[in-house]
């Protein structure tokens, strides 16, 4: 049984959110910088698609932006979940 890393369950959530919702990359990625992101949005693709890694760090900021959508405009009882708790 192949167990998942966190930053598969961190990538799946942000797919799943981008699938199911309003936001697309372009807004991901601006919301993602306005929290101190420092990939551009190519990395953000291509770790999205599963091709790039991001440190931890990063992905914690992309969950932030990611969550805080949810919060604002989508559905608060549904977070992406951050490193420290998977």
């Amino acid at each position: 049984m192949k167990f998942l890393e966190p930053e598969d369950y961190q990538r799946t959530g942000i797919n799943n959110t981008l699938a199911a919702s309003t936001l697309d990359l372009n807004d991901l990625w601006l919301r993602y910088f306005s929290v101190t992101g420092d990939a551009d949005v190519l990395e953000i693709e291509g770790y999205l698609s599963g091709i790039l890694r991001l440190p931890s760090v990063e992905r914690d900021k992309l969950v932030a932006a990611t969550n805080e959508f949810m919060d604002g405009e989508c559905c608060p009882s549904v977070h992406v979940p951050y490193s420290h708790e998977l």
